[in-house]
């Protein structure tokens, strides 16, 4: 049994790698893309299987949770205690564009409450990034939403699945995706011994983009169906691609003005991260993987 996880980043075409690689009939997906199976202690590879569907045992068992990238030192021992062989896959996003990706998801999704605009929200995760406010003193009743400027510190985190997986990490920068998927997803294949034939002619698609919804009774109620319906909606992706399209036709609507970062925010994230992403590119060079020219890092 041999398995594969695409271990982060956050909104950074994670759901649309997974999908793609879904539909190969040499992978075994798991029932939800997001498992988060390693993010508890009590791990057996047992436990893991039992979050997939029965298949043969030659194909590769697959999941998609982008939060292990931000919990790599908790989660990379797991999944290296747990699972003999695995392979991982980390896609990199421009920190910044990830943070208000991010942030429009959530708040889409109500997690981030619609008074809070962006640039409050970024001088809020650094407050609380530098220890002058705690928990209690923001409108979150968990700190998963102001670790967002951490989580975006890739070559940190990474650092822990290279300890323990070596030549088993592969990276991948998000514009390459987007720009080039036949190309890449041919890459994952064969990184994972599958046939790279399959992805020549595949119609690629953009899965899980972010949109508001116009009637936020209405979305909320969605997203209950639609969390209540993954493990369903997954066999048949196709299919799922056309309710969300309809769905988006009847509720969908434009994003919050206050949903794009001042050019004063984008200055002070910038300068957050300008030395995390050398590492990366590091890493990178490191690792043979074409570097990244994300827009606010050009200089880096």
């Amino acid at each position: 049994m041999s398995y594969f996880i695409i271990g982060g980043t956050e909104k950074a075409g994670t759901t649309s790698v997974f999908e793609y690689l879904a539909m190969h009939p040499g992978v075994r997906p798991s029932q939800r893309k997001e498992t988060d199976y390693f993010r508890q202690p009590n791990c057996s590879e047992q436990g893991y299987r039992a979050l997939f569907s029965p298949g043969s045992a030659d194909q590769v068992c697959m999941e998609a949770s982008p939060g292990y990238l931000g919990l790599a030192r908790d989660v990379a021992p797991r999944i290296d205690a747990t699972l003999s062989g695995c392979r991982l896959l980390f896609i990199l996003r421009d920190p910044v564009e990830r943070l208000q990706s991010s942030y429009r998801f959530h708040r889409s999704r109500f997690f981030i409450p619609q008074w809070l605009g962006i640039d409050d929200y970024v001088q809020l995760c650094m407050a609380y990034d530098e220890g002058r406010i705690a928990l209690a003193d923001t409108p979150f009743d968990n700190s998963w939403f102001l670790d967002v400027l951490p989580a975006g510190r890739y070559a940190e985190h990474l650092q822990h699945y290279f300890d323990h997986f070596g030549d088993r990490v592969m990276l991948l920068d998000f514009d390459q995706l987007n720009r080039e998927p036949d190309t890449v997803m041919q890459r994952i294949a064969g990184a994972l011994d599958l046939d790279a034939g399959f992805y020549r002619d595949f119609e690629f698609f953009r899965a899980n983009a972010t949109f508001q919804g116009k009637h936020h009774w209405l979305h909320a109620r969605s997203m209950k169906l639609n969390h209540c319906l993954e493990p369903l909606l997954r066999r048949y992706p196709r299919l799922k691609r056309r309710i969300v399209a309809l769905y988006r036709r009847v509720n969908g609507a434009g994003l919050p003005e206050d949903s794009t970062l001042s050019q004063t925010s984008v200055n002070q994230l910038r300068d957050y991260y300008a030395r995390d992403v050398e590492r990366v590119r590091q890493l990178l060079r490191a690792t043979g993987t074409p570097t990244i020219h994300w827009r606010h890092f050009h200089a880096a």
